[in-house]
């Protein structure tokens, strides 16, 4: 018989032994003694240190084959708490440490028996060696791992009891079954105990909030770490854990914004015991905050209005609610004005003894602190002053002037000053005299304005305007011109024109942004209709005559013509003043070489177009050198002392056809005798020294002490006057003089050229030590 039949055979004859033994086994008695030296099988008492993750247990089975035989055969049954552990699978779950043998296993699960046999397939039949012979994974059950049950038993059954089969088949011997007891000693998990910590809102950095800390019955010792697991909402970022069991964080808190923050953490205990995660409240404290804003909801302050007027408002922003805040003036940039405003309680007011005036000072700067008691914030502001908004109409100097022939219009600006206000809208209505005047329309708008409904164009007073813009605000300066044409109707008989008033009959309706209402105030206007006469025709007779000649004078002359509403604003030798006054000459008519002033070149003129020539129309070139006419400063007063006052033309190569001056004597201690007796019509105390052709025309006006003279020619060409004195007047202390000097001096002095133009003029008053006083004028000074 071969080997391999041989080994199949023999391992034959051994299962078949076996099975015979496991029959026999079960004939054997409960409770067999055992002698000494007997072989033995055990499981040792021990203590499992289990993890708390752990889930089974490794219990070694031992086996002692000591006595009088080798064997190479083990059975037993091990039995074992179904309360507290259980076999999976025989298969995967017993291996057997012993090498050439064959173990094979049954368990009764629901029992807690463990059936084993171990035996030498081989034909050899090799001993079992003392030590390990199996082992047994058992799956922990729940009363176990919950720490329910701490111990568990494994015995052997006595029926069968353990049996050893002898290495030489001569039979089997019973062993001793030795039982064991595993306490199992389960790591708790840990649990987490600080869970919560305070963090100071406004720290900035990485900083310690605290330290973590669990609880546990087997360990004392925990790591920490930031976990995901935690059910509900929670927020690691800006957290970590440092040192183990250090919180650590790097975020800036807001407890304004969020007071509290949820963070996720788990502990480990190092033996497997780790916490389920958790929740660690971070709660934020309050810390008191600064402000960080400061408005002042007014900044306007109208120049009228009284001490203690509320300018505006101060209002705080700070996180904190429930702060009360304190308002002063702080120095630093732009404080210039502090000490021109008061502050009560919040408000900004207008100090009392400080005349705020636009026109002096429209924008002042204040800086202001803020408190909260703890913290301050500062803020610099501009208050404006303003004052009331103005709508203008052209009036002195620069009356606009229409001819009353309805053939040409003229343009009147409508001028607009803000004053420190921001207007869209500008209602108001201008009157105006219809018997002189046509109105044809309004024209030239501001940019980004135009009529609100239809614009008023009906020739009725008064005009009505309403323009607004939904873009702009009126800029300063024309916001449009009314056009307004001279009625014919009003150029008849012996009529010279007249000035017309144009008036805003209200305070206009100014309004900014918002329909808010502005302060406004409406300057009434001039213009003037002149008549349409002829250049030279100033009586306005309707031709160029001799009569024109001393009308020119006396309006020259016309004290009255300087004065109309506003007084000496418009140039006092203006050709529009003639139409006023005493005498009321035609405006054209009198300014004969259209010049628009009136002086003695437009006697000339006039006397140039009686002959049917042509007169020059300008002033003489400012680069020309100006003629000069001199006088005394004062003369000496003496009581009925006789003196003469010369008059002196120093022509500088111009040729002088015509001269007027006027010569103002202190009448408190001088007397000058008007008397004519030659009715030449110049006073017998005043010589005249001109060519012949010569019209010499002399007034005296009593009340003003002023002596008017007038030198023209009259022939053409017109003759020209000589350097030297052309006139010397008589005049005698009066009784109250003292012999002091007393004042002279020389006004409306102008000169007229050989065209009938006039020339630039330079008057010199004489001191009496013999100092020459100048004043160079381009033109006669009304």
């Amino acid at each position: 018989m071969s080997p391999r039949n041989k080994f199949s055979l023999s391992s034959l004859a051994s299962l078949a032994a076996f099975v015979l033994l496991l029959g026999v086994m079960a004939l054997w008695p409960t409770q067999p003694v055992h002698a000494e030296g007997e072989p033995a099988a055990a499981v040792l008492t021990t203590t499992v240190n289990l993890a708390a993750t752990d889930t089974s247990i490794t219990v070694p089975v031992v086996i002692t084959p000591t006595g009088a035989y080798t064997y190479s055969s083990v059975s037993f049954v091990l039995n074992y708490m179904t309360t507290c552990v259980r076999i999976g699978n025989v298969t995967s779950d017993i291996v057997l440490k012993q090498s050439s043998f064959t173990g094979s296993y049954a368990n009764d699960a629901d029992q807690g028996k463990l059936t084993v046999a171990v035996w030498d397939q081989t034909g050899s039949q090799d001993a079992l060696a003392s030590g390990v012979l199996i082992e047994v994974e058992f799956a922990l059950e729940t009363a176990c791992l919950n720490g329910t049950i701490t111990q568990t038993v494994f015995s052997f059954a006595t029926s069968p009891a353990v049996t050893f089969g002898r290495g030489d088949n001569s039979g089997s011997d019973t062993g001793v079954g030795y039982q064991g007891v595993y306490t199992l000693d389960i790591n708790s998990v840990p649990d987490i105990t600080s869970n919560s910590f305070n963090a100071a809102e406004n720290v900035s950095g990485s900083r310690k909030l605290g330290d973590l800390t669990a609880t546990d019955p087997d360990d004392s010792s925990f790591t920490f770490a930031l976990a995901t697991g935690c059910g509900s909402s929670f927020s690691n970022d800006g957290f970590s854990v440092a040192n183990s069991d250090e919180l650590w964080t790097t975020r800036t808190f807001d407890f304004e914004i969020e007071d509290t923050y949820p963070v996720c953490l788990q502990a480990n205990d190092g033996r497997g015991g780790v916490s389920a995660a958790e929740i660690v409240t971070v709660t934020v404290t309050d810390a008191n905050d600064a402000p960080t804003w400061l408005e002042l909801n007014g900044a306007t302050l109208f120049d009228e209005d009284p001490a203690g007027t509320v300018i505006g408002t101060f209002a705080t922003t700070d996180q904190d609610d429930g702060e009360t805040f304190t308002y002063s003036f702080v120095a630093g940039a732009g404080d210039t004005d502090n000490d021109q405003f008061t502050i009560d309680v919040n408000s900004l007011k207008a100090k009392s003894g400080v005349d705020y005036d636009f026109d002096t000072k429209s924008l002042y700067k204040i800086r202001v602190q803020t408190s909260d008691g703890e913290a301050t914030y500062e803020r610099q502001f501009t208050i404006q002053i303003v004052a009331k908004s103005e709508l203008s109409l052209p009036g002195q100097p620069d009356v606009p002037n229409v001819v009353a022939d309805g053939s040409t219009s003229v343009a009147v600006p409508i001028l607009y000053s803000a004053r420190g206000n921001s207007v869209v809208t500008a209602t108001f209505e201008v009157a105006y005299n219809t018997a002189c005047l046509n109105y044809v329309n309004m024209t030239g708008l501001q940019t980004g304005f135009s009529h609100v409904g239809s614009a008023d164009a009906d020739d009725a007073s008064p005009v009505s305007i309403n323009i607004a813009s939904s873009t702009t605000s009126l800029q300063e300066g024309v916001i449009g011109y009314l056009n307004f044409r001279g009625d014919a109707s009003c150029d008849t008989g012996a009529w010279r024109g007249d000035w017309y008033d144009l008036d805003i009959t209200a305070a206009p309706t100014l309004k900014a942004t918002g329909d808010v209402a502005v302060n406004s105030i409406g300057a009434d206007g001039k213009l003037i209709v002149v008549a349409n006469d002829d250049r030279g025709d100033c009586n306005s007779d309707e031709a160029i005559n001799a009569g024109d000649l001393p009308a020119i004078v006396i309006e020259y002359f016309d004290d009255g013509s300087e004065e109309h509403g506003t007084g000496n604003s418009l140039a006092n030798n203006s050709w529009l003043w003639s139409p006023e006054g005493i005498y009321s000459g035609s405006a054209i008519g009198c300014d004969a070489n259209a010049d628009r002033i009136l002086a003695s070149g437009d006697i000339g003129c006039t006397a140039r177009k009686i002959f049917g020539l042509a007169c020059s129309t300008s002033v003489a070139a400012a680069s020309a050198t100006p003629a000069i006419v001199r006088a005394p400063a004062a003369i000496a007063a003496s009581p009925d002392a006789s003196v003469t006052l010369p008059v002196i033309l120093q022509s500088e190569g111009n040729n002088v056809s015509s001269m007027a001056f006027a010569v103002k004597i202190d009448t408190t201690q001088i007397a000058f005798d008007p008397t004519d007796a030659d009715e030449d019509g110049v006073p017998d105390a005043i010589t005249l020294n001109s060519p012949d052709g010569m019209l010499r025309m002399a007034f005296y006006d009593a009340a003003t002490g002023e002596i008017q003279i007038v030198l023209s020619g009259m022939t053409v060409p017109l003759p020209v006057l000589e350097d030297g004195i052309v006139a010397s007047i008589q005049l005698t202390g009066k009784a109250a003089a003292s012999g002091a000097l007393a004042a002279v001096t020389l006004e409306d002095v102008s000169l007229g050229d050989t065209e009938g133009g006039t020339l630039p003029v330079a008057v010199e008053l004489v001191a009496p030590e013999g100092a020459w006083h100048s004043l160079y004028l381009p033109v006669a000074i009304r």
